[in-house]
């Protein structure tokens, strides 16, 4: 399956905020990730992946699934409203409608 990263011109920045969320990840995010690598290893997750406009917390690309690790602000009216936003490009783009959050 093969997916569209982004723009040559935003992925620049992008991959800068993926980085930096690679260096600072949550405390949730890090446990997560030390559990994907440790013990899923005939399943291949990237970490903080930009793809799209947005940079996805985990993505396994060839099981077609984005798991988001969210915080307490994704439950106010207006970041309900971005997500909502966000799955919809992301489903435009081929990954699947419902994300694990």
């Amino acid at each position: 399956m093969k997916y569209k990263t982004t723009s040559p011109g935003g992925y620049g920045l992008l991959e800068k905020y993926a980085r930096e969320n690679r260096r600072n990840a949550t405390l949730a995010e890090y446990v997560l990730w030390n559990h994907l690598r440790g013990r899923l290893k005939n399943i291949i997750f990237k970490r903080q992946h930009v793809i799209g406009d947005y940079i996805a917390d985990f993505l396994a690309l060839l099981e077609n699934l984005i798991i988001e690790v969210d915080d307490a602000y994704h439950a106010e009216q207006m970041q309900l409203e971005d997500d909502a936003i966000r799955a919809a490009n992301l489903v435009r783009l081929g990954l699947p409608g419902n994300t694990l959050q």
